[in-house]
């Protein structure tokens, strides 16, 4: 059960719930499809939104690439925050982190490929995502 933070508002909440449900969308789409075989309105479908309410929050599906690595170090964090690293030597820490950032994109690394490939190709050159600077 996750704890509601009692400084967000809840408008902010359902914001957050719903960008975070456009995004489980499309990682399951671009997971199981491939990225290129995925539409905004496939994402729309699977997330049972409209397709202009992903538009309102992802312009593109790059961005939505970019959202998917700012959900996977929101989930990194919530288990460090849980406790997953504890006790554990810094090499430990390092080995456990860099397999759980392998882990997001599913378990074809074409797709992942195409993924980060994507994400960064709508970057600005010079400018890591707010995800990686995070790390």
């Amino acid at each position: 059960m996750t704890l509601v933070d009692q400084t967000e508002s809840r408008r902010d909440r359902k914001a957050r719930e719903m960008r975070r449900k456009i995004l489980q969308a499309a990682h399951e789409l671009f997971t199981t499809r491939g990225f290129d075989a995925v539409t905004m309105d496939d994402i729309s479908h699977v997330a049972d939104v409209a397709r202009g309410t992903v538009f309102n929050y992802f312009p593109t599906k790059e961005s939505l690439c970019q959202g998917l690595g700012e959900l996977h170090v929101g989930q990194i964090q919530e288990e460090i925050a849980g406790g997953c690293l504890a006790g554990k030597a810094p090499t430990e820490r390092v080995e456990w982190l860099m397999r759980r950032q392998a882990m997001l994109p599913g378990s074809n690394p074409e797709h992942c490929r195409t993924l980060v490939v994507r994400a960064l190709a709508s970057l600005r050159p010079g400018d890591p995502p707010a995800h990686k600077q995070q790390i």
